[in-house]
């Protein structure tokens, strides 16, 4: 035996001690390839989540043809041993859309992103989660063909590092039926809105969620219960369920000042504790139902609707916060004051299965601000309200490959025209059409 292959051996070897050392171990590896392709009539990102622009705008009203893959994503679920009487498993998935809109080519690839990376605990009826994950108010996505459908239009779109415990009871009201009462406590999250016009570089802490003195709570009861049989979610029969969530945050804003532009000055009169809250409550009805597992002819209505403010600190970042006149001093400084943002909103989604391979869906979500004075809005140019219809058809003719079409309307009312009332003729209102295709290839 010559060197090369002893030591060729050896490194097999080596290599071999961590995959016996965990023997016990599963690992399954997941996620889809997906291309999208669409075309805007107006400025909008690639989940269609913006707030289009006033229809007069010059830098927002041209429409586009867009081609990515970069929804893409994989993820690995890891099947490890019991600990303490409880089944243990890890997820850890990624996707490439940190970068939404920059340029990019074969040389300047998309940044990959953490999606989700936890582990649990599962015990007959209670489990612990602890890591990034879905926090309880995205437990019912809307099936779309954009990603993100409906965030800030009606629909939460957040992830957070957490610890959640949730226990499970059955009631008997019906077949399998349980309720299910949970709670997390997880990061503050940094509400990116309101870091307009910072004075503190990133070194000195100037993200609000990281300097805030509390963490990010929440709670939710549900009930799952095949009350007159089930209907498709996402292709799978689910029975009918309804949930309530809340959830709440503490948020710091700093004082100081805020340069809005080189000869004007504002100042933030004192620092602010701002409590960011919200609830939301859902409703998934089986309209026309089915007891198999054959979807051919199923129907189900999804409604939701929320109320809160600040509503970044769940992943609604549109209209956060804005900051009204507290005065001006002798020497001309403007005083401002930080208010967070009320808002309330939500979605429908209907739902019907021709076969089991061919199935359609429309969704509607909006939302609007309230509580806004009139210098408010015009100092702030803020948005008043915001929504967006969809249509999609899919055909998904074995279980890897799915296609999908739609047809989605996304419409704007800000408060004023041109933002600064008396300083522009910009419409106050926006219309954003886009017609899109998709490619889905699960493994």
């Amino acid at each position: 035996m010559n060197k090369k292959t002893i030591a060729f051996l050896v490194v097999v070897s080596l290599l071999a001690l961590p995959v016996a050392a965990s023997a016990a171990t599963e690992f399954t590896l997941g996620g889809y390839l997906k291309l999208h392709v669409f075309w805007d009539s107006a400025a909008m990102n690639k989940n269609n989540v913006s707030v289009p622009l006033r229809n007069n705008h010059p830098d927002g009203q041209h429409g586009r043809l867009n081609f990515t893959s970069q929804s893409s994503r994989f993820n690995f679920t890891i099947k490890g041993p019991e600990l303490w009487g409880a089944k243990t498993t890890g997820y850890l998935e990624v996707d490439f859309d940190q970068n939404l809109e920059g340029v990019q080519s074969a040389s300047h690839a998309y940044t990959p992103r953490l999606r989700h990376a936890f582990f649990r605990f599962n015990w007959p009826e209670t489990e612990l989660l602890m890591g990034q994950y879905w926090d309880f108010f995205c437990e019912y996505y809307p099936e779309s063909i954009q990603d993100g459908p409906f965030q800030g239009h009606g629909q939460a779109t957040h992830r957070l590092a957490q610890v959640r415990l949730s226990q499970d009871f059955g009631l008997g009201w019906a077949k399998d039926d349980k309720l299910t009462l949970a709670g997390l406590i997880g990061k503050a999250t940094d509400t990116n809105d309101d870091i307009l016009f910072p004075a503190y570089p990133i070194s000195n802490g100037r993200l609000e969620g990281q300097t805030s003195e509390t963490p990010q709570i929440q709670g939710k009861i549900r009930y799952d219960g095949d009350l007159w049989g089930k209907a498709g979610f996402y292709g799978r029969p689910m029975p009918f369920s309804a949930q309530v969530a809340a959830a709440w945050q503490r948020t710091r804003y700093r004082a100081g000042e805020f340069v809005v532009d080189p000869t004007d000055v504002v100042l933030a009169t004192d620092q602010k504790y701002r409590n960011n809250w919200a609830v939301q409550g859902t409703l998934f009805i089986p309209i026309i139902p089915t007891a198999t597992a054959n979807l051919a002819g199923t129907s189900a209505l999804t409604v939701q609707g929320y109320v809160g403010q600040g509503l970044d600190f769940i992943g609604n970042d549109i209209n956060n916060s804005f900051l009204s006149l507290v005065g001006v001093d002798a020497a001309g400084n403007i005083y401002l004051r930080r208010n967070l943002q009320r808002v309330y909103g939500g979605y429908a989604s209907l739902n019907y299965y021709f076969t089991n391979e061919w199935f359609a869906n429309v969704l509607w979500g909006g939302a609007s601000n309230y509580g806004v004075n009139g210098f408010d809005s015009a100092a702030n140019d803020l948005v008043k309200s915001w929504w967006e219809i969809n249509a999609n058809v899919y055909y998904r003719p074995v279980t890897a490959v799915k296609f999908g079409l739609g047809y989605a309307y996304s419409r704007a009312k800000y408060y004023h025209d041109g933002g600064f009332v008396g300083t522009s003729t910009l419409e106050d209102t926006g219309d954003a059409h886009r017609v899109q295709f998709a490619g889905w290839f699960f493994f």
